[in-house]
Order: structure tokens, then sequence, then C-alpha cells
């Protein structure tokens, strides 16, 4: 909740409109990870306080999973035991053509027991009421995210922020592609305050069993006699490069640096056999200009890995 919210929640409230959010599945990507939704609704409460004249929208979430772990095959994360949680995506066309993001933390996960999440946050205030018929909701899910498990604020007045993009990993069988790659500034709920934010996803290519393996050997600290052929060598793990973001002001002054997490792991078998999909990653990242000592001009994406 933005701290304006926690000022004005015990004031009268002159308007208030509760409706149901429509939500679309994508089963696909959810049924690969194990996921399979049950049932899951939401609701959008607007209130307007006398004071202020502004609009308040409000989310709250009521959804049950059930997680089947032999309907997850291909499993990128370390352990290849922690499940992947799903992703909500809250659209608003006619606020902005950016969504809200929040990862879905699904309580008392077990094979064949259903899990529930209930939760609920401001994710935008205005200064005039809103079109609820224009809400939209969308459940996914992706082999890696780096995302905040809370509801989330839609970016509205959005202003760009040039990023670039630099790859100094030294993997040569495991590469990074893009769906998304950007950074802004949105409005706050204060008036002389921007937040900013850093997107990007993708997916992690990956060459065949032996080219894994030859850039796995090249890259051991300590390498051995037994490790000659792919044989010897499995069943091993090849992980995916992550990010480290620069920010900058306009004279090249770094202002802070973010990590973001793309945790993907290849894993070739006992048999040399590599996963037999490509996975994919998202990474939605927030960071508070004001805290800098001069607004933020630029920022540098660098892909780092061993």
């Amino acid at each position: 909740m933005c701290a304006l919210c926690y000022e004005i929640y015990f004031e009268e409230v002159n308007v208030k409109q509760v409706s149901e959010v429509p939500v679309e599945i994508d089963e696909l990507s959810l049924s690969l990870l194990g996921w399979a939704v049950q049932d899951f609704r939401a609701r959008v409460t607007t209130e307007q306080y006398k004071t202020g004249g502004e609009y308040f929208h409000q989310l709250a979430v009521s959804g049950l999973f059930r997680f089947n772990s032999t309907d997850w095959v291909d499993r990128f994360n370390y352990s290849g035991e922690e499940p992947v949680y799903p992703v909500m995506l809250l659209r608003s066309p006619s606020l902005s053509t950016k969504a809200a993001i929040t990862a879905l933390r699904v309580s008392d996960i077990s094979q064949g027991r259903s899990g529930r999440v209930a939760m609920s946050g401001f994710f935008v205030n205005t200064y005039s009421s809103i079109d609820h018929s224009d809400l939209r909701i969308q459940l996914t899910a992706m082999d890696s995210v780096d995302a905040d498990g809370d509801i989330t604020e839609i970016p509205i007045e959005t202003d760009p922020l040039p990023m670039e993009l630099i790859d100094e990993s030294s993997s040569s069988s495991i590469q990074l592609t893009f769906d998304q790659f950007e950074a802004f500034t949105h409005r706050c709920d204060r008036p002389d305050e921007r937040l900013g934010q850093i997107r990007a996803s993708g997916r992690v290519t990956f060459g065949t069993p032996d080219q894994l393996f030859a850039d796995w050997v090249s890259r051991r600290r300590y390498p051995t006699r037994r490790s000659s052929t792919l044989a010897d060598a499995v069943p091993f793990i090849q992980s995916s490069p992550d990010f480290v973001f620069d920010i900058l002001d306009s004279t090249g002054f770094l202002l802070d640096q973010i990590g973001g997490e793309v945790d993907i792991h290849i894993h070739v078998d006992e048999r040399g056999q590599a996963p037999s999909r490509v996975p994919r990653w998202l990474i939605d990242l927030r960071f508070d200009p004001s805290d800098y000592s001069v607004a933020p001009d630029r920022i540098i994406a660098r892909i780092e890995g061993d």
C-alpha cells in the first residue's frame, strides 16, 4: 500500500465500487511446470475519500492451485525439486501499455494436494474513476522469475530510461535471448517523485549435450582426467548467466547496482540427454530514484557468468 493510502485509509468513503475481474489462464505454460488452476477469482475495489479527491483501486485475489510433480518433466532449477510459482499479470489498456507483475506464492504445496493463494493490495491511484471492465488478469508460468511477491502497481505516466546491454559471460553453450528489454520511470503517489523499473524477459537457449560438456570442461577450475568424455562426466549441470544492472547519472557516475537473477540450470542426465524444451525467464525489478544524489540518466545491463 502506498504511503498516502495509509494516511486516508480510515477516512470516510465518498464512493465505493466493487467488480469481478476476468481471468485468462495460460494452461500450457502452467502445465509445463506442473500447475493446474482449479479456481481463481479476482475482485477490484475502487474507493474515493472525501478529502483529496483521488480514487484508490485495490485488487484482491483468491485461488486454488494443484501441483503435480510428475507433469513437471523438464526442470531447470538447481535441485530440480522446488516448484516455480505461477505469475499474475494485471493489465488495463486504458491506463497503461504495461502490466503489473506479481509472483503468486502458493501455500501448502504437496503432491496431490491443493495449494491456496489469498492476497490483496493497491494497484493504482488516479484522479478520476476508472472503467473496471477494462481490467484483465492473466495467469502464466515461467521457469525462472525474479519479481515481487506482493500486489504491485500498474505503471502509469511512464518515461523510458535508456538501457544498454553488454555481454560479459564466458559461456559458449548457453545464451540469453530477449522478448522484452526495457527500463522506465513511472508516476508515484507523491507528485514530485517517480519510481524506477527494470524489465527483461526471454529464453535460455543451449547447445547439444556435447557442446554443453565441452563448455563445462573448459570452465572447470580443477580439471580431472575422469571427465575426458561426455559419458564420464554425466550427470552434470550448466548454469545460465545472470545480470548486474548499473544505474548511472549523466556523467557516468555509478549511482546503484542491482542484481537480476536468471535461475536456469541445464541438466544433462545420466543418459547424456539435455532437456527437451527451451526455458523462459522473467526479471521485474524496482528502484527508487529519490534515494540517489541526482536523477538516473541511463542503465547498463551486464550479463555475467563463469
